[in-house]
């Protein structure tokens, strides 16, 4: 049991992220795209982000090695380094049950994801879900 001295100081928000640029990807931004995130910064030490977004997309499947990224994240939750931090999944919400998963990496200015496995054919109204904790500088 940490206790609630573990978390004195625990910082919380939220962020808007937006999608960056994305490389031999078929994943594109919808009209009605959305991004939202929350953070947890424990003792200005280690954080836990989570990014939401519903791409609203009509694009082609994705394939292994394709890389996302999202800007936007606040300069004060930058890591120490170049880290892998996470991971992400991209959800077809319209009832096919299809998924791409990512492996996430952060730089000091942006979260970046690339494909690592695809289950069938993720494309339209797309869910994408990431989680990154590390060690913030």
């Amino acid at each position: 049991n940490l206790g609630t001295a573990a978390y004195a100081d625990l910082t919380t928000g939220t962020f808007t992220p937006a999608l960056g640029v994305t490389f031999g990807t078929s994943v594109t931004e919808g009209a009605s795209a959305t991004y939202n995130a929350d953070y947890q910064l424990l003792n200005d030490n280690f954080v836990n982000i989570i990014i939401y977004a519903n791409l609203d997309d009509a694009g082609a499947t994705p394939v292994i090695g394709d890389r996302i990224r999202f800007i936007g994240v606040p300069l004060h939750l930058a890591p120490v380094a170049l880290v892998v931090a996470g991971n992400a999944q991209l959800y077809n919400s319209m009832g096919s049950g299809r998924n791409a998963f990512y492996q996430v990496s952060r730089t000091a200015n942006d979260v970046w994801l690339t494909c690592v496995s695809v289950f069938g054919a993720p494309t339209y109204s797309s869910d994408l879900t990431i989680n990154l904790k590390y060690k913030v500088a």
